[in-house]
C-alpha cells in the first residue's frame, strides 16, 4: 500500500506500518448507541501533508458545518493541543470538553493552575458516560 508510515498501536503498545486515524461519532445523552459521522485516514509521508493538528481540525470542521456547530464535541487522548485551543476558545459557539491531561496548566482568572486543581473545585451537575465497544 502506498505511503504507509510509522504509527504507533496503542493496543499493543508499540510501533508498525500504517495510516493515521480520525474518528468522529455522535453519542445522545441518555442512549447507549453511537452513530458515525466522519473519519479520516491519512499519511505523514506524503508530499500534501501538513501536519496532524491540520487534519484533525479539517475533519472536525466539516462535522461541526454539518451539524450547524450543534452538540458539544468531547476530544479524547491527546486533544489538549494549544492548536486546539487556539482555534475553538474564540469561537462562542463552539461547545467542546476535552480529556485534559492532570500534568497540564490552564489559565483561570489570569493565573496557571494545574487542570485536576482546577476539575476538583468545579461542580458537575450532569454527566454521562459514553462506553464503544470493539
Amino acid at each position: 500500500m502506498e505511503y504507509l508510515a510509522r504509527v504507533r498501536d496503542s493496543s499493543e503498545k508499540k510501533k508498525g506500518n500504517g495510516y493515521r486515524l480520525c474518528e468522529v461519532v455522535g453519542a445522545e445523552v441518555g442512549s447507549s448507541e453511537i452513530t458515525p459521522l466522519a473519519q479520516t485516514l491519512w499519511s505523514q509521508v506524503t508530499e500534501d501533508f501538513v501536519s496532524k493538528n491540520a487534519e484533525i481540525l479539517e475533519v472536525v470542521s466539516k462535522v461541526l458545518k454539518a451539524t450547524e456547530k450543534r452538540g458539544i464535541l468531547a476530544l479524547d487522548r491527546g486533544g489538549d493541543r494549544r492548536r486546539f485551543y487556539q482555534h475553538w476558545v474564540p469561537d462562542e459557539s463552539v461547545d467542546f470538553i476535552i480529556r485534559q491531561r492532570v500534568d497540564r496548566n490552564l489559565l483561570h482568572k489570569g493565573k496557571a493552575k494545574k487542570s485536576l486543581q482546577l476539575a476538583n473545585t468545579g461542580s458537575t451537575p450532569y454527566a454521562a458516560t459514553v462506553i464503544k465497544e470493539k
